[in-house]
């Protein structure tokens, strides 16, 4: 229907030069009805003066066409018409938005081009830190460790076969180092404390840790704390809960300093770990190689939004630990040693790598300072399984690490009235010291012995005789080799994949023994004890060698101890 505001709408564009289609286009666009449209056009052209029109209904106000495909400006404005349904935006309002608009997009602007795009990337960052490492000299830690472990162990001997030491113990330890089953442990750990680096002759630190440890299967609960001081090449100690160890009662002897001389020179790492070394410091291609060895091994996976840390700004990451790249930085740290026995380090790097092959992930949050680039906090999570003949091990590891007061001094002072362990622990066992120190390591010989002999038994599930060649792609050699040493029986049992490592005796320089006889059907190994009086030895009769060849072994007899199939 034709209203008199449509018409004159039409007559003022009309008038304005606008054809009639493009007045369709504007009046369409404004919600109008063709209709409507063409009975108007229709009486603009025959009585544009006085038309008689009817009250609009539910049309869009003639004010909200003004915008619409305006060539210059309001084109009912520019006709001189008018619309009381139209008014004009404040010249204010128009003014604040606009300066609104403006200070939004400067304000984005800004965050991209000053924090976004300015932020260094993740490896910027970690190149930053591990550049810096070596300058933080001192700082104040809090530490805190959650180990959760599930013990598979299926021991080759009796708890009565237990040697020396080990079985004086009391349960539950008794049935740690002798049971068998399935059982679930748990260890929590947090500790505090500083250390202070500055003087690179007077190494100090000052560590107060407590820890509670539990067993479900063995229905117990250890609970100790300490505190563990190092000046120099001297380290304090003082216990707190001492738990009963049976061959010895320590309980006199709590919350008393006691002093251990380290008989090696120290080396000291970024971030205040001190430990008892051969070398007194890495070379600079040492810690070159070791820092490539870093940068290869953390890996930044995710960037996290930034925070601070105890009001200290930081950047926030995630990372993970590379297996490979692990062990590589765990040899590179073992090449720096410059140990002089180049077996020694080879049997250390299969250790380690043994070690890391349970390792199945790795990783957690790193926050670094903006300001510094130094690692003000870390947590790590990880789980590990391991699997040999005698042990299963599952388990997992939660540990957050934090740095405060970096770089600024920590009074770190020896105790006063610190007596020495040896005279100690003489005192306690009534001169008996010695003889339990050598129980202690017999008792490790005995059980590696054990060890090794399981993996020796499955070699001969799968080839039908003892270790000699290397099974290779699940195959066995093509007729039985003999060999003779230790360290033929390391390189058999490792290189078929039957166990990551084999143990030796813990004295350096010393070494067990392997033999077999001329078809590899039956062997003989053997360790020398230190103490002939050693529980081993009760009721042992000593093997013959006669028909094996077991280099370096002349009798088992005390104190040589054998063991056959």
């Amino acid at each position: 229907m034709a209203t008199k505001e449509l018409v004159d709408y039409i007559a003022a564009r009309r008038a304005d030069g606008f054809s009639d289609d493009k007045i369709t286009t504007i009046l369409q666009s404004a919600g109008y009805s063709t209709s409507d449209i063409k009975d108007a056009l229709a009486v603009g052209k025959t009585a544009p003066a006085a038309v008689a029109v009817s009250t609009p209904v539910a049309q869009t106000p003639m004010a909200s066409i003004a915008a619409v495909n305006s060539p210059t400006a309001d084109p009912v404005v520019a006709a001189g018409g008018s619309s009381p349904s139209r008014r004009r935006p404040p010249v204010a309002a128009i003014i604040i938005a606009a300066a609104a608009l403006l200070v939004i997009a400067g304000g984005a602007s800004a965050y991209y081009f000053l924090v976004v795009a300015n932020r260094p990337s993740p490896d910027q960052v970690m190149a930053e830190v591990i550049q810096n490492l070596p300058k933080m000299v001192s700082a104040e830690t809090t530490q805190s460790l959650s180990i959760e472990a599930q013990i598979d162990y299926h021991p080759p001997q009796s708890p009565a076969a237990v040697p020396g030491a080990m079985a004086a113990m009391p349960n539950p330890l008794m049935a740690m180092a002798a049971g068998s089953g399935s059982s679930t442990f748990s260890l929590t750990a947090n500790a505090s404390g500083s250390f202070d680096n500055s003087d690179p002759q007077n190494h100090k630190s000052d560590e107060h840790l407590s820890f509670v440890l539990g067993g479900a299967a063995q229905n117990f609960m250890i609970s100790a704390g300490a505190e563990v001081r190092l000046i120099g090449n001297t380290v304090y100690v003082r216990m707190e809960n001492l738990p009963n160890l049976g061959f010895f009662d320590a309980t006199p002897y709590e919350n008393k300093w006691i002093q251990f001389g380290l008989s090696s020179s120290t080396q000291t790492f970024p971030m205040g770990q001190t430990l008892a070394l051969p070398t007194t410091t890495f070379t600079a291609q040492d810690q070159s190689n070791i820092a490539a060895a870093v940068r290869e091994s953390v890996k930044m996976t995710d960037t996290l939004p930034d925070g601070s840390v105890d009001g200290v700004p930081a950047y926030h990451f995630q990372y993970s630990i590379d297996q490979q790249g692990l062990k590589d930085l765990a040899h590179a740290f073992l090449a720096g040693l410059h140990t002089a026995d180049a077996s020694t380090t080879a049997q250390g790097e299969a250790a380690i790598d043994g070690f890391i092959d349970g390792l199945k992930s790795m990783g957690g949050d790193l926050w670094i300072g903006k300001d510094d680039y130094f690692i003000h906090q870390l947590s790590l999570n990880l789980n590990y399984a391991t699997s040999s003949p005698t042990l299963d091990v599952a388990a997992s590891v939660t540990a957050t690490t934090t740095y405060t007061a970096i770089n600024q001094p920590q009074d770190i002072v020896a105790p006063v009235g610190a007596s020495d362990w040896s005279s100690i622990l003489n005192t306690s066992l009534g001169g008996a010291y010695p003889n339990v120190m050598a129980n202690t390591s017999d008792a490790r010989r005995a059980s590696d012995l054990y060890v090794a002999q399981n993996a020796a038994e499955l070699y001969f599930q799968k080839c039908g005789y003892y270790p000699g060649g290397a099974i290779i792609g699940g195959i066995c050699p093509r007729a039985p080799q003999r060999i003779s040493t230790w360290s033929a029986l390391t390189a058999s049992l490792v290189g078929s994949g039957i166990v990551p490592s084999v143990p030796n005796d813990p004295v350096s320089g010393a070494t067990y023994f392997y033999g077999t006889d001329a078809g590899a059907q039956n062997y003989i190994m053997a360790a020398k004890m230190e103490s002939v009086t050693d529980s081993v030895f009760q009721g042992y009769i000593p093997l013959s060698l006669a028909g094996y060849r077991v280099t370096g072994l002349r009798s088992c007899a005390p104190p040589y101890y054998c063991l056959t199939l």
